[in-house]
């Protein structure tokens, strides 16, 4: 790629159109605010609508020039081809109002359009400004460093793995790994979760361990249950009654069967009262059914007096019979009161001793339920002790390996640093570092310089530059792009190495007026 010419408008110092035409090496020249910087915050602008710091909001009314009434910046690009010919953009945008056009070749375009010939805006401005990657590796040394792997060439997962021990080795060949970064997340997240887990996990835990805690010893424990079982078979005797345990009554059977007797007794004595006494008396001269005979008077007076005599027999017999049955129903009524008393007494200690029997199985049951939850609760507690064993040993395993993705991603990286600095030569970039204290290797990114190796941000402004030139040159290189170089400041360096592509050197010469001409 090489920028041929360049016409501004509105942009900064310039408020009319100026024209510049470019060759391989460009002298950039004049003194301090006579728009040397412009040039190049003209080219970025028309590429991407950014400035040198890859800014695009708010950045154009910095811009600007405040007398025009449009900006308009178009650049001319040569892009050599495949086949060895060279094909030409014009590249043009133009902000009028709060109206930005694009144009590419005279046609309408979008930004779209400009980044699918031109790049990434980050790669063009990590080359095209010096210091533009290396002030990001400073503030954003994270995102500097997957800037810079993102533009690698990528490595085979099988290329690094044959590099590291046998274990990690077997484990990344049984992992479907992607993303490496992606697996990485992953495991945190799901370590994280495991360490939720374990944190509930043993919160039962302590509960439990107070909870289950017995006061007594466990041989206690299983008498009080054999207590509690005899306790209710005792209780189902004692409510069924059983005739062996009703107290001694007297047997009214006797007394019935004897009141029996003489009622009946009493009725045939009644009975033969009752006929008697309406059998008709037989007269003198009345004649004998059976035989004819005539009765006499005196055999007729005989009769009478036989008939009275057993009557008062009869009425004897019935007198004695019912004092005879007052006297049995007197002792029937004795022996039924005496057995309701001894009854009532049994009822009474019966519902006692029910009543006792009750209170003392409801307070063992209690006692027995509540060591019944806490030998539950032991049991839970050796599950729950279980349980966070396994989270543990589940948590420990993707600990390993997550070092097993981590030991990859290092060997990625020592993989990545020796290509990256195969193509530097007083400049060093690190990608990964290892602790102190632990000796642990671990992911970073710094920029080194010189034999020293000093850090980026120590060195001095040619330091910078010169080291800035070399990671331009890396970055074109690992790309296999020829983006160009804008040196500024170029006064601050006495030497450089010289960019493979097209570059432009800025340096001021005091009180000169801005001039711009071709080296080469």
């Amino acid at each position: 790629m090489r920028i041929t010419d360049a016409e501004i408008t509105g942009f900064k110092l310039h408020k009319s159109k100026k024209s510049y035409s470019f060759g391989h090496v460009n002298r950039i020249s004049g003194g301090n605010g006579k728009g040397k910087t412009t040039i190049s915050e003209a080219i970025t602008w028309c590429f991407y609508g950014c400035d040198l710091t890859g800014k695009t909001k708010e950045v154009f009314e910095r811009l600007k020039n405040k007398s025009a009434k449009e900006t308009k910046v178009d650049i001319g690009v040569d892009w050599p081809q495949k086949d060895g010919t060279t094909a030409r953009y014009q590249f043009c945008r133009v902000r009028k109002g709060k109206v930005t056009s694009l144009f590419l070749n005279g046609h309408a375009a979008k930004q779209g359009d400009f980044d699918r010939l031109l790049g990434p805006m980050e790669l063009f401005l990590s080359i095209f400004v010096p210091g533009y990657f290396g002030t990001i590796g400073i503030s954003e040394p994270t995102k500097a460093r997957n800037m810079l792997v993102l533009m690698l060439p990528k490595i085979e997962n099988a290329v690094v793995t044959a590099n590291l021990n046998e274990d990690d080795r077997a484990r990344i060949e049984s992992y479907d790994m992607v993303n490496p970064d992606f697996m990485l997340k992953k495991l945190r997240a799901e370590i994280l979760e495991l360490d939720k887990s374990l944190d509930k996990v043993q919160g039962k835990i302590d509960y439990l361990r107070i909870k289950s805690m017995l006061d007594v010893p466990m041989s206690v424990v299983v008498a009080d249950e054999k207590k509690l079982v005899a306790l209710k078979d005792e209780f189902t005797r004692l409510m069924r009654a059983v005739d062996g345990a009703k107290p001694d009554l007297h047997d009214l059977a006797p007394l019935q069967e004897k009141k029996a007797s003489l009622r009946f007794q009493y009725d045939e004595r009644l009975k033969q009262f009752k006929a008697l006494k309406e059998k008709p008396l037989p007269k003198a001269g009345d004649h004998c059914p059976a035989c004819e005979r005539e009765h006499t008077a005196s055999e007729a007076a005989a009769e009478l007096e036989t008939r009275k005599a057993r009557l008062l027999e009869l009425q004897s017999q019935c007198e004695t019979i019912k004092q005879e049955g007052y006297l049995l129903a007197s002792e029937t009524e004795q022996k039924t009161n005496e057995n309701a008393e001894i009854m009532a007494v049994y009822q009474a200690n019966r519902g006692n001793q029910i009543e006792a029997l009750q209170a003392e199985i409801e307070a063992l049951s209690s006692i027995v339920a509540e060591r019944d939850a806490k030998l539950k609760m032991g049991t839970d507690l050796t599950t729950q002790h279980e349980i966070y064993g396994e989270i543990v040993v589940e948590r420990e395993e993707k600990k390993v390996d997550m070092q097993t993705i981590k030991n990859f991603m290092l060997q990625y990286a020592e993989m990545q640093v020796e290509y990256v600095n195969s193509f530097l030569n007083l400049a060093k970039i690190q990608l990964f570092k290892y602790s102190g204290s632990t000796g642990e290797m671990t992911l970073d990114f710094t920029i080194l310089y010189g034999e020293e190796e000093t850090e980026y941000k120590s060195l001095s402004t040619s330091e910078k530059i010169r080291c800035s030139i070399e990671l331009s040159g890396l970055l074109n290189r690992v790309q296999n792009i020829s983006y160009p170089v804008y040196i500024d400041n170029a006064e601050s360096v006495e030497s450089f190495d010289e960019p493979g592509t097209q570059y432009f050197v800025s340096s001021v010469v005091p009180r000169a007026a801005l001039q711009s001409e071709i080296v080469a």
